[in-house]
């Protein structure tokens, strides 16, 4: 039997990125994305939200960091990663799943290289 792990969604970027750094150097970055799914009920359309986090890792992380912003308009391609950790207040065990990108498309930004002007290059929707 073959196994399938790929995840595609189209988004809005939900708050600011937060990048960080691993012991080893290597950067990573955290963000979520607002991922609607409109629907009719009974002749009314209607409209849900997911809210999905997202990781990215090392030179993918660094750019995104210097494109992405709340209100983003993103494509991410990747895999579902589950974490677990053990809660340091309480002992217990946790876990969340989310998704560790491979690629992100940027389909609109508003900061490139710490400005508010778009970057031609950058916010052309070009993967990385």
């Amino acid at each position: 039997m073959a196994y399938v792990n790929k995840v595609m969604l189209l988004g809005k970027v939900t708050h600011e990125p937060k990048m960080t750094a691993t012991t080893g150097g290597k950067s990573v970055l955290e963000f979520a994305v607002a991922v609607n799914r409109p629907y009719n009920q009974n002749g009314e359309k209607k409209e849900e939200t997911a809210f999905v986090d997202i990781v990215v890792w090392g030179q993918e992380a660094e750019l995104c960091n210097r494109c992405l912003n709340k209100g983003s308009n993103v494509h991410v391609e990747g895999r579902l990663q589950q974490d677990k950790w053990t809660d340091k207040a309480t002992g217990q065990n946790r876990s969340k799943l989310l998704v560790r990108a491979e690629r992100v498309q940027f389909l609109s930004t508003t900061r490139a290289e710490g400005n508010e002007e778009n970057n031609s290059e950058e916010s052309s929707g070009m993967p990385f």
